[in-house]
């Protein structure tokens, strides 16, 4: 066993949660290291994270994750998407605490993203005079990979895979962080005087659970909250609608208009005063174009087929570098082709699915082990009836509305599978006011140790519909400022 020299902050994941308050920090004349599992090689390899025999989830087991500098930023297609107001609300009916962060507040950490993207401004919605709410979101024209921002002046471990927290007798501070240097097969414990776990939405709870189920009854917070209550943000193509006369290819919901560094498209979803009065979780739909639609699915399913390929050559190439960049611009290319020559009268539907907390959907930790000596984790996810029941109610909503704005006819079909690949793994370490009911305060420190910071889609009380990218970042940042209040 190796000690290493102390830091001022240890951060456990190079992806969106962790690279940027590390910038951030490092801007100020902290040390700062960075432990990242992966290298600069794609790695998206989800057998030593999770145990996929003893794991129960609805539709295929596919994982669209990458352990390598950068994290799945490496992989994302660039869609950028805010939470809503609503997202933010208390509602009990479906679980959801509300946020101890204020929506108004986030929205100027939205803009500080925007800093490093180099967009024009935070996206908004777009109210008209029916119940239909426009929700904007943003292509990226390449997708923004956080190894940008880890500079030379933070220290960054790579093959260094952490393991377990190692606390102080009265379990209000982490002394060390253990890790396994996987090019020497050796542990090494880091130690700092903050520590940020941002591991992704798995990891996070993996780490967590490994670190503290011997000391579970001597917690400030709950033990049994974490890893539970967790969403994956599905999707389905949901119908489509039949338009009673063409529309013009400016229309907001087919048109996607070019930006600076970015594609516009809005996503339509309803109102809130009507997702409160029907008591609907906040789903949303995209409309596009059949060609368009039909050769997104094409790329869904390749990517896909790459994922369930058996470790060997092929899958080796197909997940190298080169093919993933190519299959980016790809994605890019398919999303803002204009079809509309080929639109006819028929738009497809794609829905995004919100979902209600149940402790039922879980990450636990299995009895299996991965090859560094860390449980692997077991996923429990199911969309049940009462979920599809606040879906249907939905597109019964969505289709009255279309009509009686004179679109066309929406026919649709709740699904029994979905599409895509579950990389949006949210909740299980959430935030909150109170350890009865949350793993961290609205600072992202864990309730009761004082050195310890969660960051990551993994601490959301909501789920919403949102790619969580956006937000990741923007909680990130406010991190930081946090951490510089400290100080």
């Amino acid at each position: 066993m190796q000690q290493v020299e102390c830091f001022d902050i240890c951060i456990i994941g190079s992806g969106p949660a962790g690279a940027f308050v590390a910038n951030e920090m490092s801007t100020i004349g902290q040390s700062i290291v960075i432990v990242e599992s992966g290298n600069d090689s794609v790695d998206m390899d989800i057998t030593n994270s999770v145990d996929l025999q003893d794991s129960n989830i609805s539709g295929d087991i596919n994982f669209g994750m990458s352990s390598q500098v950068g994290g799945a930023s490496n992989l994302w297609g660039g869609w950028l998407v805010k939470l809503d107001k609503i997202d933010f609300t208390k509602r009990s009916l479906f679980n959801f605490k509300g946020w101890p962060i204020k929506f108004d507040e986030l929205l100027s950490y939205y803009k500080r993203v925007d800093n490093y993207l180099e967009l024009n401004g935070a996206l908004d919605s777009k109210y008209g005079a029916s119940n239909l709410d426009l929700r904007e979101s943003e292509i990226m024209d390449s997708p923004f990979k956080t190894r940008s921002i880890i500079g030379s002046d933070i220290s960054l471990l790579i093959d260094m895979e952490a393991q377990k927290f190692i606390c102080d007798s009265s379990y209000s501070k982490i002394l060390s962080l253990a890790c396994l240097d996987k090019k020497t097969n050796t542990v090494k414990y880091l130690k700092a005087k903050n520590y940020v776990l941002a591991a992704g939405g798995i990891n996070n709870n993996r780490i967590m659970l490994h670190s503290f189920a011997r000391v579970r009854n001597h917690l400030a917070f709950d033990f049994d909250v974490l890893g539970k209550c967790i969403s994956t943000h599905p999707k389905a193509e949901i119908g489509k609608i039949i338009l009673y006369s063409g529309l013009d290819k400016s229309h907001d919901f087919i048109n996607t208009k070019k930006k600076n560094v970015s594609y516009l498209k809005y996503q339509v979803g309803l109102a809130e005063n009507v997702l409160i009065e029907h008591n609907l979780l906040n789903h949303c739909i995209r409309i596009d174009m059949p060609g368009r639609s039909k050769s997104v699915r094409v790329l869904e399913k390749l990517s896909a087929f790459t994922l369930n390929l058996n470790a060997g050559f092929v899958r080796s190439l197909l997940l190298s570098k080169p093919f993933v960049y190519f299959g980016q611009v790809l994605f890019k290319f398919t999303e803002t082709l204009d079809f509309s020559d080929k639109n006819g009268n028929i738009l497809n539907v794609r829905c995004f699915f919100d979902q209600e907390r149940r402790s039922s959907n879980e990450i636990a930790l299995s009895s299996e082990i991965s090859k560094s000596g860390l449980p692997l984790a077991r996923i429990n996810w199911q969309f049940e009836k009462k979920d599809w029941d606040n879906v249907e109610l939905f597109l019964s909503l969505i289709k009255k509305e279309l009509e009686e704005l004179m679109i066309g006819e929406f026919i649709y079909e709740v699904p029994t599978s979905y599409i895509g690949i579950h990389s949006h793994f949210i909740g299980g370490t959430v935030i909150g006011k109170s350890g009865d009911d949350s793993v961290v305060d609205e600072n992202l420190k864990v309730h009761g140790i004082d050195n310890l910071y969660i960051s990551g889609p993994s601490v959301f009380p909501s789920f919403g519909y949102a790619n969580p990218f956006y937000t990741i970042a923007a909680l990130s940042i406010r991190l930081s400022d946090h951490l510089k209040s400290k100080l």
